[in-house]
Order: structure tokens, then sequence, then C-alpha cells
């Protein structure tokens, strides 16, 4: 989704907050005629930072996505958009063209969002927008009600008491699916960074020997946090393919291949409420250096060298939305002093800078600052660069990285 921005106005009659989210301008004509039936106070807002400005979402009474196409990219940031909006019992409203109404019914799995498409009548938009709006004082009503109701139960506090007990045990039992040590083979050496933004967390990583000279590695963003991508993770990493055994022999199976059959596992799960995934899966055989790439919707992970930075891999589908999904992997020598870097998009602010320009991503003066440093020196930096851009109460989103290095002789 290109170029987008984000309407911001106030229904000035029945003082509704409506949120539009679009790729491009003009709107769909419809669209249009339906926002102008009434007075709109407008800004524009860019979509990467739509859930991060103060005050935006919480002062929504509901939102309008608007889209003609989407990268796999973008599709993600959308996705977490829509997540936040679900979190905070703000309703949705997403309209695509007729060709991509497909997406439309994985979307309508998440309660609190409506799918239209974008040839429909303004009169049929306003319907809809306008239900949203009044359903959102209701919900604001029950919101409150709900507040007084913990006010006067003094057993409450024992109860969650002992959620959080159930959550910290959540936590600890997640972290024993993560790997407690990374493998060392010849030369080759991991480093890796962990930080959910609550209890438990939306990403998953693992490094593991697939024979004695080849090495397997991915990171896993499940889109959301919390319980529900958590449980999903635990899922997917019991469902990735690595291996195919065949009597006394074996098959390693390609990053391509193995991604195809995990969306097609997840997929067949028939998960409600929006539950997919993006992941990047790297096979590095450690006597050759050659690294093979695949990715699902997931940032490319950075080959460091000294003099350069580069985006390996090409964008694939998500997991989990449509089966019979291709994914491509790409393969690249590697060199001594190499150095690799894998991440979730919630360690994308302490490595780009926001821009607006198409096609740029410009990395930051600390991030390149870390170029000189060894994989744990620099994933420990990292994280404390990243404690100070995120807000006061705390990780917007998981963080987890993954960072290998090729000795130098």
């Amino acid at each position: 989704m290109r170029g987008a921005f984000l309407y911001f106005g106030r229904h000035m009659s029945s003082s509704a907050n409506i949120v539009v989210i679009a790729d491009e301008t003009p709107l769909p004509k419809s669209l249009e005629q339906a926002l102008n039936r009434e007075e709109f106070e407008v800004r524009h807002i860019d979509l990467d930072t739509a859930t991060t400005t103060e005050g935006v979402l919480d002062q929504a009474d509901g939102v309008v996505v608007s889209a003609r196409d989407i990268d796999p990219r973008q599709w993600t940031k959308l996705a977490h958009v829509l997540d936040n909006l679900e979190s905070r019992n703000v309703a949705s409203l997403v309209m695509l063209p007729e060709e991509h109404q497909a997406r439309s019914v994985n979307l309508s799995r998440n309660d609190g969002l409506t799918c239209m498409s974008t040839s429909d009548s303004a009169e049929e938009i306003w319907g809809r927008l306008s239900t949203i709006a009044a359903h959102r004082t209701v919900i604001r009503h029950l919101e409150n009600e709900l507040a007084c109701f913990y006010r006067r139960q003094p057993h409450l506090a024992q109860h969650l008491g002992e959620l959080d007990e159930e959550m910290r045990l959540a936590s600890r039992l997640q972290r024993g699916f993560l790997p407690q040590t990374t493998p060392a083979v010849d030369s080759v050496s991991f480093e890796t960074l962990f930080q959910p933004c609550s209890w438990v967390s939306g990403d998953l990583y693992d490094v593991f020997r697939l024979d004695e000279k080849t090495i397997g590695f991915y990171v896993v963003d499940v889109v959301g946090h919390g319980m529900p991508a958590a449980l999903l993770t635990i899922f997917i990493k019991r469902a990735l393919q690595t291996k195919r055994i065949k009597g006394q022999d074996y098959e390693l199976i390609s990053p391509e291949e193995s991604l195809g059959l995990l969306n097609q596992d997840l997929v067949e799960q028939n998960l409600g409420h929006c539950q997919f995934a993006t992941a990047c899966y790297c096979i590095l055989d450690t006597q050759s250096r050659e690294l093979n790439v695949g990715l699902a919707g997931h940032p490319c992970p950075l080959l460091i060298r000294a003099d350069s930075i580069i985006e390996l891999g090409e964008a694939g589908p998500l997991l989990g939305v449509f089966p019979e999904e291709e994914y491509v992997q790409t393969s690249y020598q590697l060199q001594d002093g190499d150095r690799l870097l894998l991440y979730s998009d919630g360690l994308e602010d302490a490595i780009f800078k926001p821009t607006v320009q198409e096609g740029s991503r410009p990395y930051r003066p600390e991030f390149l600052k870390l170029l000189e440093l060894d994989p744990k020196a620099m994933l420990a930096e990292m994280a404390e660069q990243l404690s100070r851009l995120i807000p006061p109460a705390g990780l917007r989103d998981d963080v987890t990285a993954v960072a290998m290095q090729i000795a130098s002789p």
C-alpha cells in the first residue's frame, strides 16, 4: 500500500470521530460522498505511525480502511492496526475492490470488522458507518459499567492476582519452547534478542542443526500479541517442517517448501480473529557458506558487511491467509566477517528512520554505529536504544532478533 495516509475527522452533528486509512488519493467516489454528507475536520497521518499517534485510535468512533492494492509488507502493518483497533473495541469498515474481495473473507473473521466493496453505494457505506459510530457509544457505556463493577467487587483483586500468576506461568512456559543455547559450527555463531511487549509474545525464533554442516534458523511474527498470538507460535513451532526422513536417510526441506507446507497447515486450521503470521526462514551451509532465504510477508533480513547493508530475500505471501500460496527461495554466497540480522517488525523503530519517500529505507545513525560491534554487543546495545524509543507505557509490539556472524580468519 504505497504512499498511505490517514484522514481524521469529527462528524460535527453527532460528535462521531471517523478515521479513514487509504492507500492513495482520490478516495473511491462513493466513500467520498458518504463522508461529505457532514462536515469533517481532516488531517493526514502516515500509516506507519497510525497506531502510535497519541489519542487518534482512542478517540475514534469508527475506522474505514480503503485500499486498491496492498503488498505483503504493508498488509502486515495494516493487520497490526486492525489488531490494535480490536483491542480498543473500535469497530472497522474495510473497503476493497471486487477483485480483492477474497481477502475480505479472511479479514471478516475479526469480530467488529465489516467488509464492503469500493463499488458499494454511498448510502450503503454511510449506513454502515453510522451504525458503527452509534455502537461505539454503547461500547463506551458498557466499559464504564464494567469499571464500576470492578470497583464494587472486593474479591476481584484476588481474581486478578490469580490471573497475573497464570500469565507469569504462561510466560515461563513459552520461553521454555525457545532454544536455551544456539549452535556454533565452523566459525558461525548466533546471538538472540527476545522482548515481549506483555507477559507472552506473538514472536518466535529458533536456531538449530539440520545436520553436521547445515543450520536452520528463523523468526516468526504472529499478527497481534498476547495470549492468542502466543498460542499460535506454539502450533507454528511444531508445524514447521525442516527435514524429511526416508528410512535411514533424510532430505532437507527448502525454505520455500517449508513455508508453503506451514501456510497450508495454518489455513486448514481455519483460525478466527485474523490469526495469521509472517516468517523469515534461512538455511546456511556452514562449509560452503551458501545461504538460502525464504520470506512470508516478513521484513527482509539484513546482510551487514564492512561497507554496505543489503536487504536479502523476496517478499512472499503471509502465512495462514490463502491456501496453496507459492514462496520464493533466494540464495547468497556469504563471506568471512559477514553478519546477518533477522528481526520482527517490532524492532524497526530502532533500525529505520521514519520517511515518506517512496522506496527509501534510511537507517538511524544510532543503528549505523552498531555495525562495528559483534552480534552479542550489537543486540545488547540495540535493546538499550529501543528502550529510549518506546513510549513510557512500554513496548508497543513484541521485539525479536537473531544475529549471525561468520568469523574472520
